[in-house]
């Protein structure tokens, strides 16, 4: 259930990865925490609590007749359980999501910054070696231009430079995110069905306690 619900986070990396290392997916970082966040939800996150929705509540299914086998058997994989078994584990992964999205801003905002410092100073020497010194209005235009077109060319440069040296390395650690997010809601989930278990043996006789024991335990 776990696997299938985050198949489609996996198959999403290379796409974002894609759009990260284009000009919209570098500004969307740029621009703001906020909008990064959106941006990698909505590329890598699309359906995901649809997908919680169903394997919760195959757990409360599952865990059910558990209960009812006991002498005593109760609801204790209610609805409300798996109701809030899904909201633990949608916050989670909305922490991953801005734990994602901040380190691709932070890769973004930092290359954009080399490219300004590195246009700003080779637009200086050409605005001083063009104009031969001139520190009038007409430097400062050519200034102006140069570091616009320079600064905008190396940020492009650099973005695809990244893109062919540090693609594979980026889309890495977001899966090394998916895999952490991945197996701590199987934990959340094997630990929901623990305590699902616990709650059935604790109603039971001691005989039959000890049988439901048993039947926990793998055989050697």
């Amino acid at each position: 259930m776990v696997q299938a619900a985050y198949a489609p986070v996996y198959a999403s990396i290379p796409a974002y990865g894609a759009f990260h290392y284009s000009l919209p997916g570098q500004y969307a970082q740029i621009l703001g925490s906020g909008r990064g966040v959106k941006a990698l939800s909505g590329r890598m996150l699309q359906g995901f609590e649809e997908r919680v929705q169903p394997m919760t509540e195959a757990l409360s299914v599952a865990a059910l007749p558990l209960l009812r086998g006991s002498a005593r058997g109760g609801g204790a994989a209610s609805a409300s359980q798996a109701s809030e078994l899904e909201g633990g584990i949608l916050q989670a992964v909305g922490r991953d999501a801005a734990k994602m999205s901040a380190m691709a801003r932070q890769d973004a905002v930092g290359r954009w910054w080399r490219a300004v410092w590195t246009g700003l100073a080779v637009s200086v020497l050409i605005a001083l070696v063009v104009l031969g010194g001139d520190a009038g209005g007409e430097a400062f235009g050519a200034f102006l231009l140069a570091l616009l077109f320079i600064g905008a060319g190396l940020h492009y440069a650099r973005i695809l430079n990244a893109e062919r040296t540090q693609r594979v390395h980026f889309e890495a650690e977001l899966r090394s995110v998916v895999d952490e997010s991945r197996d701590r809601t199987k934990g959340q989930v094997e630990a929901e069905l623990r305590k699902a278990w616990t709650a059935a043996a604790m109603k039971t006789e001691p005989a039959e306690r000890f049988r439901m024991r048993d039947l926990m335990t793998p055989a050697e």
